[in-house]
């Protein structure tokens, strides 16, 4: 075989020495040569051009040369004088007009102020003549004036024309040469750099400084830090952390390389400054594992790294005060999904936590976890049931709260409990709700249950976890949800939007994050910035698992709690045949959710039935079956009993907000279930059609 292939190569490279001796090279053409008059065009526009680009240093010659035709033309003129007495007119009117655009002002009128911005007229900028300026214009123009006026009566030689151009141009050239470089400045010290740009005239921290700057251990120098000194009495800590971009952009940095941390004294005036040319987090953190990250007695658990490699903590609950909400934003490709399933992964390996989940886009953020949560919502029906069954379970916690008795130190007995520990016999329910916007604008009563579940859910052991790709209430839904929310954990990850940082106090915009490493394509998912806990203006990177193998082996590994028996009998079918629900939907069957979807089929037989109960289960808030504590039942078992009615009609009667009737009557109009008369009256369409007939017959 090694005989054959070198005899076909020695065979390939005589062949090709045979084809190339045998080529015969085409002989180059001799170029065309141009024509005399195209020849003189191109010279031209050569000269042309080369005469534009100096203009400014052919000036005087070009200057010198026009005095010089025109003062011959004068001179031959009959009347030459009055030529030249109008062409000094022209150089005085011109010598003032551009005295006076120097110190012009800015325009006055609004008109003429919105044209300079737009470009139609040119820019004001005051910029007066020096005396030397001004001395240097009258004299050459008044120079010229003289020549001009001679040569109109008197003969002028040349050389005054030489002259003039030698006096004039020589200084005009001067202030126009070509200067050397400066020197370059030697380095700037990182003291000086900090000092210079961000504490100097004009810093973003101003009368601040930079002291013991000294490289980070173990880091080979690639990494430093320091102390930011602020001036006392007028900048805080607060003010060096929502600096952290002005401090990267010194330093020529990204934003994600510098970190701003408390003092370890305390002191208010005092801040840490961290710097790092390369981020330690572009190695993924992977997660150790819940013995070294949770906390049960605090309530406090790790969820990643900070760029300090501290770890980034997260609060579950406070002890003998209730659980934390959170808010977590993030635009697409930002780790958002991988994070909530993190999260659930650790609320399965407390021990203390039961954990709910609902994705309006059918579980396409929480994957492989939608058979391991203790109930899983797919869609945005389900997801709305899944808040049903959460305003279920927090009227049966808030009703068993408020018979609990307990002790004093006096031996009194007293009723109620206002605060909340989660135990493995009393477990904490956390609620995630991916992409939130979806929900609550498909279905406007879900804020209300939102917002009743953030107030009330922390004192009775309910954690409500909100995610949503948008930022600012159009994704929230309503400030009073706003609030409980971003007093909790806040986790906003690189997003499109600059409203982050206003929306929920940031030290630094996530916004500026990088989609890639620098000088990688490698993505930055997970990376963002978290408060709650801790107040650190540093970003973090959230935990990943080393695998899927190994995620999915944290999905179906750990000692869950049991969610109550109490509870789950009090929701209903909702809670115990979610299991069913999801199998058939795997199968193409979409079968109606309780107490959500099911209600659009109810019968209009049934209409004065529902009626009655309508009042009873805005009351109550808790009924039973799929028609407990639902406003769209209430409203449309209302509307069907009426020919005509108005929201405040239907408000009355039901107890619902109007808010919530108008938007739930418009959607049910939409479905042709009830009639929109427009102007808040609305109607029965059984009952309309039940007159058409009478009217007919």
């Amino acid at each position: 075989m090694a005989r054959s292939d070198s005899i076909t190569t020695a065979q390939g490279v005589e062949a090709l020495a045979a084809a190339e001796a045998a080529m015969v090279l085409e002989p180059e053409r001799p170029r065309r040569r141009r024509s005399r008059p195209v020849r003189l065009m191109m010279a031209t526009g050569r000269t042309v051009r080369w005469s534009y680009r100096n203009r400014r240093r052919l000036s005087p010659p070009a200057a010198a040369t026009a005095l010089y035709i025109a003062g011959a033309a004068f001179q031959d003129a009959p009347e030459g004088w009055g030529g030249a007495l109008m062409a000094n007119a022209a150089i005085a009117a011109g010598v003032y007009g551009r005295w006076r655009w120097r110190r012009r002002a800015n325009y006055r009128t609004r008109s003429a102020q919105w044209l300079a911005r737009h470009g139609a007229l040119p820019q004001r900028r005051a910029n007066p003549m020096t005396r030397w300026e001004l001395g240097r214009l009258l004299a050459s123009a008044g120079s010229a004036a003289t020549l001009l006026q001679t040569a109109a009566s008197a003969d002028v030689p040349v050389g005054f024309y030489l002259a003039w151009l030698a006096t004039t141009g020589v200084p005009w050239w001067w202030l126009r040469r070509i200067r050397e470089m400066p020197e370059i400045e030697d380095e700037l010290s990182r003291e000086e750099v900090f000092n210079e740009r961000l504490g100097g005239t004009g810093g973003r921290l101003y009368g601040a400084t930079l002291t013991a700057a000294e490289d980070l251990p173990g880091l080979d120098g690639k990494a430093w830090g320091g102390t930011i000194v602020l001036s006392p009495g007028r900048q805080q800590y607060s003010d060096a952390k929502t600096a952290t971009p002005m401090i990267a952009s010194a330093y020529g940095l990204p934003i994600s390389s510098v970190a701003v941390t408390q003092h370890p004294s305390g002191s208010a005036n005092l801040a840490s400054l961290k710097v790092y040319e390369r981020n330690p987090l572009e190695d993924m953190p992977h997660w150790p594992g819940i013995g070294s990250t949770f906390d049960p007695v605090s309530g406090i658990a790790h969820i990643g790294l900070h760029i300090d490699n501290a770890p980034a903590l997260y609060r579950y609950h406070r002890p003998d005060w209730g659980t934390v909400h959170d808010l977590i934003t993030g635009s697409t490709g930002s780790g958002k999904s991988e994070l909530l399933r993190q999260l659930f992964a650790i609320d399965r390996h407390t021990g203390i936590y039961v954990s709910w989940g609902g994705d309006p886009q059918y579980g396409a953020s929480f994957e492989y976890w939608q058979d391991h949560l203790d109930c899983f919502a797919s869609g945005v029906d389900e997801c709305m049931g899944l808040l049903v069954a959460v305003r279920e379970e927090l009227h049966r916690r808030a009703e068993k709260s408020s018979i609990q008795t307990w002790e004093d130190e006096d031996g009194d007995v007293y009723y109620g409990i206002g605060d909340f520990t989660p135990t493995v016999d009393n477990p904490g329910l956390v609620v995630a709700i991916d992409e939130w916007q979806e929900v609550w604008q498909e279905y406007p009563e879900a804020l209300d249950i939102a917002v009743d579940a953030a107030i009330l859910g922390r004192k009775l052991g309910i954690k409500l976890r909100l995610a949503s790709h948008l930022v600012g209430l159009e994704a929230i839904g309503t400030e009073a949800l706003r609030q409980p929310l971003v007093s909790g954990n806040v986790i906003a990850l690189r997003n499109t939007s600059r409203m982050t940082q206003h929306m929920v106090n940031l030290p630094a915009d996530p916004y500026d994050l990088p989609g890639a490493w620098p000088g990688s394509l490698l993505p930055t998912s997970g990376l963002g910035y978290l408060s709650g806990v801790e107040d650190r203006g540093a970003v973090f990177r959230s935990w990943r698992p080393l695998n899927r193998r190994q995620a999915t082996r944290h999905a179906k590994t750990g000692n869950p709690p049991q969610f109550s028996r109490e509870g789950a009998e009090r929701i209903g079918p909702f809670y115990l045949e979610w299991r069913q629900r999801l199998a058939s939907r795997r199968k193409g069957i979409i079968l109606p959710v309780p107490g959500v979807t099911d209600l659009r089929e109810a019968p209009a037989a049934e209409s004065e039935e529902l009626a009655g109960q309508a009042p009873a289960v805005s009351t109550t808030k808790a009924g039973k079956g799929s028609q407990r504590g639902v406003a769209k039942a209430a409203i449309l078992a209302f509307v069907r009993t009426q020919p005509t009615t108005t929201t405040a009609l239907v408000a009355a009667a039901t107890g619902c907000a109007k808010s919530t009737i108008s938007t739930t009557l418009r959607r049910l109009a939409e479905e042709g279930l009830v009639i929109d008369y427009g102007h808040g009256e609305w109607g029965s369409v059984e009952l309309r059609e039940q007159m058409l007939t009478a009217v007919g017959q």
